[in-house]
Order: structure tokens, then C-alpha cells, then sequence
């Protein structure tokens, strides 16, 4: 008996198939767990955008009670979020002077992840719309037209829904009472500024060209610049430009400002003529890298 024993543990016949057969387990889990990650993100996607509608519909409806404008937040979120996870959501909506305020919480049902222990996951998010008031407003658009924006449509559709905000936000208010400004970028961003902000200055009180972000940590701050050329936008790196030994202006090459006179890529100050804005907006075109 105990030779038999032994040549049992000494045979090697199968071992493959038994390891092979205990890693399918953690190897369906791992690509369940993918799987579901998708859908999850992908359901959440879909609540977010349902539940800004509602909001936005909720908020700009006229001569609505908020009880009126709740239920209409409620039918909005549903008609753009049919789905089988509508019906357990847990959706409210807050209705105040200012605002509208929509929330939706759901435990997600989880497929593969169960055999992980997993049964559920929380999504829950909010949307906040501010109602049309007496008053004014300043809104800047930063927007990318770095070259590639110019691929897949991509800067036509962001200069389509640029204007359609623009339009939603000028009905929100009396006239004149909204100003937008428009600061579109790529490797550069051509504007003016007082000289003393820019390392790249010349004569006047004003210097007009194409310039770079201020260097870091002064990029994350809206600090004044000092005289300190690092506080400044337009640093140079300490490059300097050959045979000169003078500090390398960055507004060369293919980036210089003639190019983004061509594509219509400079700074549009506050204004309130949105007729001129949009029409600036369909002529802008992408240049060059980020």
C-alpha cells in the first residue's frame, strides 16, 4: 500500500490541468472585473448627462411652481435614463431661489465581481444648474485649439457647443448683462498685458504678442508678477538666442503670432457683443502642439 501511495505523489500526469483549472477562477474574476468596470463607468456616464438635463430643464422652465419644476426634473431624468436601474435610483431634487439641484443614488448590481464577494457598487452624483436671475454675469471660455483639435471634428463640435452656451446663457439675462471672453490656446496664447507681466516686453504700457504660462509654482497662483522674470509669463528656461547671449524670445518659428493671426487665435476680451463672439468663434482654427 505504501508504494502505491508513493508512486502517486512521484506521477506528474494531470498536474497541468489541475494547476490550470485552480487559476481559471482568479482569471475570470480579474476579466469580470473588467467587465463590470465598463458597465459602470459606462451607466454612470449615461446618469450624469440624464441628470444635467433634468437640471437644466428644471432650472430654465418659465412660470413653473418648484413643485412643478421637480416633477419636471423627475420626467426629464427618465425619458434620457431608460434603463432597468432607473426604477431603484434613488433621485431628489432641491429647488431654491438660485438654483436647482438634482441627485441620483444607486447600488449598481455587480455580475462577475459576486464570485469575488462583490455584490454592488455606489454610484451617486449631482447636478447643479443656476436658475435666470436679475443680474449680471462675466464668463471666460478657455478653449483648446492645439493641432489635435483639428482631427474627428473635434474643434467644430466644441465651437458648436461654445455658441450654444453662449446663446442659453444671453436668453438667462436682460441685455448687456452678460459679458463672455474668449481665450483659445495652443502651444501659445496670444494676447495683450501690461509689460511689466511679460519677460518678453518692449515700449509702450502695453505688450501685444504670443507667450507661454509663467513658470512654476507661479502657474498655479493669480499672484501679480514682481520683477522677478520667474513671476513673469513668457519665461525663457535661461535659453538664450545664438551669437547674442540675449534671452531667447519664444514668439519664433512656426508658432510666431503671424500664424495665430491666421487661425484667428487671439484673446477676446470681455464683451457683451455675442453677435461678433460666435462669428469669432466659427473662425477660429487649431495650430500647431499644445
Amino acid at each position: 500500500m505504501f508504494s502505491k501511495l508513493q508512486s502517486m505523489f512521484h506521477r506528474t500526469e494531470g498536474q497541468v490541468t489541475i494547476l490550470f483549472a485552480l487559476a481559471t477562477v482568479p482569471l475570470m474574476i480579474a476579466a469580470g472585473a473588467a467587465i463590470d468596470r465598463i458597465r459602470l463607468d459606462t451607466t454612470r456616464t449615461e446618469m450624469q448627462a440624464a441628470l444635467d438635463s433634468a437640471a437644466l430643464a428644471a432650472a430654465n422652465a418659465e412660470n413653473r411652481t418648484n413643485k412643478e419644476r421637480e416633477m419636471l426634473a423627475r420626467k426629464y431624468f427618465k425619458a434620457n435614463f431608460a434603463s432597468a436601474e432607473e426604477d431603484s435610483a434613488d433621485f431628489t431634487v432641491k429647488v431654491s431661489a438660485a438654483s436647482v439641484t438634482a441627485n441620483v443614488h444607486i447600488d449598481y448590481p455587480m455580475a462577475f465581481m459576486r464570485l469575488a464577494g462583490v455584490s454592488s457598487a455606489t454610484i451617486d452624483i449631482t447636478a447643479e444648474v443656476m436658475r435666470p436671475f436679475e443680474g449680471k454675469a462675466e464668463v471666460v471660455m478657455v478653449l483648446d485649439y492645439s493641432g489635435s483639435m483639428d482631427k474627428k471634428n473635434k474643434y467644430q463640435d466644441m465651437s458648436v457647443a461654445a455658441i450654444g452656451m453662449i446663446d442659453e446663457l444671453d436668453k438667462a439675462l436682460k441685455d448687456n448683462a452678460l459679458k463672455i471672453g474668449l481665450v483659445p490656446f495652443s502651444a501659445m496664447v496670444y494676447t495683450s498685458m501690461n509689460k511689466n507681466y511679460v519677460t518678453q516686453a518692449a515700449a509702450g504700457t502695453t505688450w501685444t504678442g504670443c507667450t507661454q504660462d509663467r513658470k512654476f509654482p507661479y502657474n498655479t497662483t493669480v499672484d501679480t508678477p514682481t520683477a522677478d522674470a520667474d513671476t513673469k509669463w513668457g519665461f525663457t528656461n535661461g535659453m538664450t538666442t545664438p551669437g547674442s547671449g540675449a534671452p531667447k524670445p519664444e514668439n519664433t518659428g512656426k508658432y510666431d503670432c503671424s500664424n495665430y493671426d491666421s487661425k484667428n487665435l487671439k484673446i477676446v476680451p470681455l464683451t457683451t457683443n455675442m453677435s461678433a463672439l460666435k462669428t469669432k468663434l466659427k473662425d477660429m482654427r487649431p495650430l500647431g502642439n499644445t
